[in-house]
C-alpha cells in the first residue's frame, strides 16, 4: 500500500512539474528569441519584445494581458479609421448606429458578412481596399480583431502563435497597408 502511495506522489510530482516545464516555455521571453530569430526579427527585453522590418515596414510585438500586440505604422492622415473584428464584438463597442460600416452585397461575401464587421473612415478605402481577395484572405485567419487608428494598426493573438501564422498575418496587414496608403 505505502508503494503504491509513493508510486502516485512520485507521478503526480513528475506530471506537475512537466506542465509547470511547458508553461515556462510558453513565456514570451522564453519563446520569442527563437521566434523572433525566424522572422528575422531583434528580440529585445525586458519587457519581451520583437521589433524589425517588415516588407518596407516597421513590426513591433510585444505581449499585453495575455496576448501578444503587433502593431504597424500607418502613414494615412489623422482622420483614417480601420476596424476588422468579430461582427457581435465591433457592433457592441460601436453601439446601435455604425456608421462607417462596410457591407458586401455580392452572394460570395455572405460568410464574411456574417462572420465580420469591417468598419472604414472613408468608406471608399475599404471598398477598394477588401475586394473579394482580401475578404477570402480574412476569413482563412480565424478569430482576430484589427483597428488601425492614430497613426498605429494593430492586432492581437495569441501569445503562443507560431512564426508561419505571424508570416502570414505580417504578409496581410502590410498587403492592407498597401491598399489603404496607396
Amino acid at each position: 500500500m505505502m508503494t503504491i502511495l509513493i508510486n502516485a506522489v512520485v507521478i503526480a510530482l513528475l506530471v506537475g512539474a512537466y506542465f509547470a516545464w511547458q508553461a515556462l516555455q510558453q513565456e514570451p521571453s522564453r519563446r520569442w528569441p527563437k521566434l523572433a530569430e525566424r522572422l528575422s526579427l531583434k528580440y529585445e527585453g525586458p519587457p519581451p519584445r520583437m521589433t524589425g522590418p517588415w516588407k518596407n515596414r516597421q513590426v513591433t510585438v510585444q505581449p499585453e494581458s495575455e496576448k501578444a500586440v503587433v502593431s504597424f505604422p500607418v502613414r494615412r492622415p489623422e482622420n483614417f479609421r480601420l476596424e476588422i473584428g468579430p461582427r457581435e464584438t465591433v457592433e457592441k463597442a460601436a453601439g446601435i448606429v455604425v456608421p462607417d460600416r462596410l457591407e458586401f452585397t455580392e452572394p460570395a461575401a455572405l460568410a464574411f458578412n456574417e462572420r465580420f464587421l469591417v468598419r472604414c473612415k472613408p468608406v471608399e478605402t475599404g471598398r477598394v481596399v477588401f475586394d473579394h481577395v482580401m475578404r477570402a484572405r480574412l476569413l482563412a485567419l480565424g478569430e482576430f480583431h484589427v483597428l488601425a487608428e492614430a497613426g498605429r494598426f494593430t492586432i492581437r493573438l495569441p501569445l503562443d502563435t507560431d512564426a508561419s501564422a505571424l508570416r502570414q498575418i505580417f504578409d496581410l496587414v502590410s498587403s492592407i497597408l498597401d491598399g489603404v496608403e496607396g
